[in-house]
């Protein structure tokens, strides 16, 4: 359930791996080699939500540069909503880093997906995820 995607004039390059994976026993991860502007993203297909509900999102990463931690949530009619949930520190070493967060589902809210997005010459490796509220979990 995984998709890819990234908007602007950049080179970027996605993958899907299955050795060198970071925890699990699969890895994705997203380069981009050239930029002038957009990104490149990975995200995960939506996820029903509760509208008003807290979710907790967590993630194991390694990345060369800095990347911004988005949520986008579906509304009725096919709207889209979108909330920059947190910067993400660079973490250019063998061992992932864990990232978390938190996001509340705005009224009327049905689904949710979230992605890192990166936005410069750099590369992004992502593993072990999942979104929880204090009652369920969907990974």
């Amino acid at each position: 359930g995984w998709n890819t995607g990234g908007y602007g004039t950049n080179n970027r390059t996605f993958t899907y791996l299955s050795t060198g994976a970071l925890s699990g026993q699969r890895s994705i991860k997203v380069d981009i080699t050239s930029y002038t502007d957009g990104d490149g993203k990975w995200f995960f297909n939506d996820i029903p939500v509760t509208s008003g509900s807290t979710y907790n999102y967590s993630q194991q990463y390694i990345s060369t540069v800095p990347t911004a931690l988005y949520a986008r949530f579906l509304l009725p009619g096919n709207i889209y909503q979108y909330q920059f949930l947190k910067t993400v520190p660079a973490n250019n070493t063998t061992t992932p880093l864990t990232l978390t967060a938190s996001v509340v589902a705005p009224a009327n809210a049905t689904s949710i997906t979230i992605w890192n997005a990166l936005s410069s010459i750099g590369s992004l490796t992502l593993d072990t995820f999942s979104l929880t509220t204090p009652s369920t979990t969907n990974t």
